[in-house]
């Protein structure tokens, strides 16, 4: 989030602002951490809930310089957004795709057909064959579906 045509100073009030400051932390961050964040918490913010997290030293003082100076633009500047029905669709999709190739595998193991595995599992014998291939090229005694996924994704778009 990197908006370098605005010279809007709303983040120097906030952050300038011990009461505004601690409201924005407690109410849009979103983190429990500073759920109860007060004011006066906004002054000592480095010891008190900084090192909470874990953050080293160097980028907590990165942190709260770009504050004091009310660089906004700054302090976001590596900040990425990421729309979050996407994952959740890309999650589903490639725990199906787990699941097929899991499935498939056991039904190979049974001494099934790709033909066949792919008339009960409803996929086409494409992608059953994909699958039996990328299996095939593991060659490993532990199967493990997530590098076959990762196979099978090297050789198509899923």
């Amino acid at each position: 989030m990197n908006n370098t045509k605005s010279k809007d100073n709303g983040g120097r009030l906030i952050f300038e602002n011990a009461t505004l400051c601690s409201q924005f932390l407690r109410e849009y961050t979103g983190m429990d951490l500073f759920k109860d964040i007060e004011p006066g918490d906004v002054e000592d913010m480095t010891e008190r809930y900084l090192r909470n997290i874990n953050l080293p030293d160097d980028e907590i003082y990165e942190l709260t310089d770009k504050i004091k100076e009310g660089d906004m633009n700054r302090l976001f500047e590596h900040f990425e957004g990421y729309d979050i029905q996407k994952v959740r669709r890309e999650s589903r999709a490639e725990g199906y795709d787990t699941y097929l190739i899991t499935l498939i595998h056991k039904k190979l193991e049974r001494g099934k057909s790709p033909e066949t595995i792919a008339d009960e599992v409803e996929e086409s014998i494409e992608t059953v064959n994909q699958v039996v291939e990328a299996i095939e090229s593991i060659n490993s005694e532990n199967f493990d579906a997530q590098k076959v996924l990762e196979a099978w994704k090297k050789t198509v778009t899923i």
